[in-house]
C-alpha cells in the first residue's frame, strides 16, 4: 500500500516567508491600531473634557430655566401695566375728555372765585360760581376764552349773593 500522507512539511525558504508575513502583518497591524489610538485619543479626551463641563454647566444652571421663565412673566406684566398706563394717559390728556376742561376750570378760578355747580354736557358747560367783585367775574371769563378749548363765552346771570360776593353763571360752547 501507499503511504498516504495528507500533511505534508514545509521547506525552509517557505517558512520563513510565512513568518516574515507574519511579522509583517502584525506589525502592520499594531501599528494601524497605534496609528487610531493617538489619532482618537485626544478627540476622546477631548469629549471627556466637553462632557464634564457641561455636567458643570447644568449643575450652574438648573435654575436658569425658572428664572428666565419668570422674567418673561414679569417682562409681559410690565408691557401690559405699561399699556394700560398710556390709556390712562392718552384718555386724560386728549381735547375731548371733560377731565381735561373741568381740570383747566378749576385751575383758572382763583382763591376768591369759588365754584359752585359744573353741568356739563357733550357741547356745552355751565358754571355757577362766587366772585367778591363783578371784575373778577369778567376776567374770569376773559381767561377761560383764551385757554382756546371753549367758545362763546358769556356771562348769562351776575347776583349779588351777599354783601360780600357775587353769583354768576357762566354759560360756554366746548371746542372739538
Amino acid at each position: 500500500m501507499k503511504s498516504i500522507n495528507f500533511i505534508t512539511t514545509l521547506s525552509a525558504k517557505q517558512q520563513t516567508e510565512i513568518r516574515r508575513w507574519f511579522i509583517a502583518t502584525a506589525t502592520m497591524i499594531i501599528v494601524g491600531i497605534f496609528t487610531m489610538v493617538c489619532y482618537f485619543a485626544p478627540q476622546l479626551h477631548a469629549l471627556y473634557l466637553i462632557k464634564k463641563e457641561i455636567a458643570g454647566f447644568k449643575e450652574k444652571t438648573k435654575t436658569y430655566i425658572s428664572t428666565v421663565q419668570q422674567k418673561n412673566t414679569l417682562k409681559k406684566e410690565h408691557i401690559s401695566l405699561q399699556q394700560k398706563k398710556d390709556k390712562i394717559q392718552i384718555y386724560l390728556l386728549t381735547p375731548h375728555n371733560p377731565h381735561h376742561y373741568l381740570t383747566t376750570l378749576v385751575q383758572l378760578c382763583h382763591n376768591a372765585i369759588t365754584i359752585q355747580h359744573i353741568r356739563n354736557d357733550k357741547k356745552d358747560i355751565e358754571l355757577t360760581l362766587t366772585c367778591p367783585t363783578a371784575e373778577q367775574a369778567t376776567t374770569l371769563i376773559q381767561e377761560i376764552t383764551n385757554t382756546g378749548l371753549f367758545s362763546n363765552t358769556k356771562l348769562t346771570s351776575l347776583q349779588q349773593h351777599d354783601k360780600n360776593g357775587y353769583t354768576c353763571i357762566i354759560k360756554s360752547s366746548i371746542k372739538k
